[in-house]
Parts: C-alpha cells; structure tokens; sequence
C-alpha cells in the first residue's frame, strides 16, 4: 500500500494503527482503514502536499473521524493543509465549497461523508495520481521502504490484519496495540543504525 502510494512505510502503518483504534467507530474494518489511508496519500502526492501539511492534515483528520464529525479546528485545518480533501468532500455531497463551509458549522460533515469521499472516488484518485511524475524524494522513499520491509516486514502484519475478516474488535485492537509497539522499536533501531553509519562516515573523513 505504501509502495503504490509513494507515502513513508512507516508513516502510513502509524496512520492505520491510529484510526483503527483511536476512530474505531468510523473504521470497523482495518482493510478499509488501508485503502483509506492509501487513499489519503495519494491525494497528498496529487495536491503536493508538503510533509508538515501531510501530517498536520492527518492528524486533524483523525480527530474529525474519532469525535464522528469534521467541523471547527478541524475543518479550517483541513482547507488551509488538504483543500483537496475539501473538494472531494464537497464533490460527494454534490456541494459547493461554500456551501461545504456553513454545512461544516453545522456538524453535518459526517465521517461517513469523509470515508466516502475517498472511498467511493478510489477510480478518480487513482487516475489522476498515475499522472503524477515521480519526485526524487519519491524514489528515496522507495528506498526507505524496501530497507525497513528487509528489516522487519510490518507490512506483512497489516495485511494480516487487514485480510482477516473474522476478528473480533479486541483481537484486532491488540494486534493493533502490538503493532505500534513494533512501529516505535523498529524506528528507533532505524535511528540508531543511521547515527552509527553518520559517526563512522566522520571518522572516515578525518
């Protein structure tokens, strides 16, 4: 999923831990949780969306999704990082951007709507991301990625989770909780493995 979407391995498995147990409500299924997020950062590559927007944008999001309603701070967060968003948003409910607005004051921004938006215009998206040229930053991400599957193939957890349709809703919020223990130890092994290939780099340049 990662891959396909040119988004940061690790970024994007953090991102389906979190709505899949902080708006659980929203996303009952964890397969629809990564195609959602897979979603979401193809609209970030479509847009050019910068890294500090992605997850500022992501992290309102989230917010929106959890309390059931993308309104307030949220909603203004979302049209200054992801007006893409908005449009698809808007596109759904067969509105206007200005329109989307007063409905937003209103709470009737729903996070059915917003799974929606991006759910039922996977075609869309995906058309009109296959017309983005890749960046050299998307290679290096492809990079990053490959070296953190040989590491630790997390991915393969995720799409366990996600292809088992039989889970209970505490089996997948544990394997969900052992899943962002294994994100943040496996980050720092990554940190420190650069900070020892950055150390021996200097003492080769002395």
């Amino acid at each position: 999923s990662a891959q396909r979407a040119r988004g940061g391995y690790m970024d994007m498995a953090k991102a389906v831990a979190d709505l899949s147990t902080n708006a659980k409500d929203a996303f009952p299924d964890p397969r629809k949780t990564v195609e959602f997020v897979e979603g979401m950062q193809k609209l970030f590559v479509i847009g050019g969306t910068s890294n500090t927007n992605k997850q500022m944008a992501m992290l309102q999001l989230q917010q929106a999704l959890a309390s059931g309603r993308l309104q307030g701070d949220e909603f203004r967060s979302i049209t200054e990082n992801a007006p893409i968003l908005q449009d698809m948003i808007a596109k759904t409910m067969g509105i206007t951007r200005g329109e989307l607005k007063k409905l937003s004051t209103e709470g009737k921004i729903t996070s059915d709507i917003i799974k929606r938006s991006i759910l039922d215009n996977m075609d869309e998206i995906n058309g009109r991301f296959e017309q983005m040229p890749k960046k050299w930053g998307d290679h290096f991400t492809d990079l990053k990625n490959y070296a953190l599957k040989k590491l630790n193939p997390i991915s393969d957890a995720i799409g366990n989770l996600a292809n088992s349709a039989e889970q209970s809703s505490e089996s997948v919020l544990c394997s969900l909780y052992v899943l962002r223990l294994n994100f943040y130890w496996r980050r720092e092994r990554l940190w420190q493995r650069q900070s020892r290939i950055g150390r021996k780099r200097q003492l080769l340049l002395h």
